[in-house]
């Protein structure tokens, strides 16, 4: 239903003027495509004018306020020179509401506002939207609407799901069984424990070896030094947990006093070390005899200091 509810001409005649009448009017008019409508539904709001040559036509906004709200708005002109902006709104309380009348401007050339020009307002009936519209208009009260049927819930699962969920079950499967597969690698050793000798006996050892060479073969003092030096401070590190290995000769001496043994033990091995480095570094010459003295020297302070950390009694724990 189209209903026009207001229009407006003006008429503005000079004496010895030619101008067209559309030069000298100026007509607008507004229309509402229904003046009924449940809460909250648009409806549309239409405002045309046609304004005098030389002069120009603004239509401002409507502001939204609680109860009145602007859902958009669109301004055209079209070629015959007429203006026309249709807004389309909404309204959120129900009963008799009239719509504000609305301000059209009229502009002169240099856009300074020549005339504003106020439409009447529109009267606008709003009804529940749970209300029958039939049932409204012929008694007014209001009917709820009938309850609608019960919406089927779908409970099967589509494909794509179950595709996914195989897929995630496969795979933290296959997770679950690496993972307990190679576990038992860590307590594997490459190759099976056997119990070492004690430092003692594994350094005798070393100088009875070293002590034949020195009896064949005289002439690689520099060599006999070095393996001396190894024997005595793998005894140390490996009976006594000192990294000695890893030590200059200096640290070594500066360390001693740490050591549980005597202090003449201390020196007996600190001076076969030290003449040691002498050898190696500072190519010293010293005959081989002075070398099978220092070995006995190394297998008396190994013998003398088992004291200190090897049990004799087996059967202590």
């Amino acid at each position: 239903m189209r209903v026009i509810f207001f229009s407006v001409s003006l008429f503005l005649f000079f004496p010895g003027c030619s101008e067209s009448i559309r030069e000298s009017t100026f007509h607008a008019e507004v229309e509402l495509d229904t003046n009924r409508v449940a809460i909250g539904d648009v409806f549309r709001y239409t405002v045309t004018a046609s304004a005098p040559e030389n002069k120009f036509i603004r239509f401002p906004e409507i502001i939204s306020n609680h109860t009145l709200e602007v859902r958009r708005y669109n301004s055209k002109k079209d070629a015959s020179g007429l203006n026309s902006v249709e807004f389309e709104l909404a309204l959120w309380d129900t009963g008799q509401y009239t719509i504000p009348p609305y301000a059209i401007e009229i502009l002169n050339s240099d856009s300074t506002l020549d005339q504003i020009v106020m439409m009447d307002s529109l009267p606008m009936f709003v009804f529940s939207s749970i209300a029958e519209d039939s049932l409204f208009l012929a008694s007014g009260t209001v009917d709820l609407k009938p309850v609608k049927s019960p919406v089927p819930l779908s409970t099967s699962l589509s494909f794509q799901t179950l595709a996914l969920a195989a897929t995630f079950l496969i795979l933290l499967g296959l997770i679950i069984f690496t993972w307990f597969r190679r576990t038992p690698d860590r307590f594997q050793f490459s190759e099976p424990f056997i119990d070492a000798a004690p430092p003692d006996e594994v350094a005798l050892g070393k100088l009875k070896e070293l002590s034949k060479q020195v009896n064949e073969d005289a002439s690689s003092i520099k060599e006999y030094y070095t393996s001396l030096s190894l024997v005595i401070r793998e005894y140390i590190e490996f009976a006594f947990f000192v990294k000695t290995l890893e030590m200059t000769t200096e640290e070594i001496e500066k360390y001693a006093i740490n050591l549980p043994f005597g202090s003449s033990g201390k020196k007996e091995w600190q001076s076969v070390l030290r003449q040691a480095d002498k050898v190696k570094y500072a190519k010293e010459i010293t005959h081989v005899d002075a070398v099978r003295k220092d070995i006995s020297s190394a297998e008396a302070f190994i013998k003398n200091t088992t004291i200190f950390w090897k049990r004799n009694d087996p059967s202590l724990p």
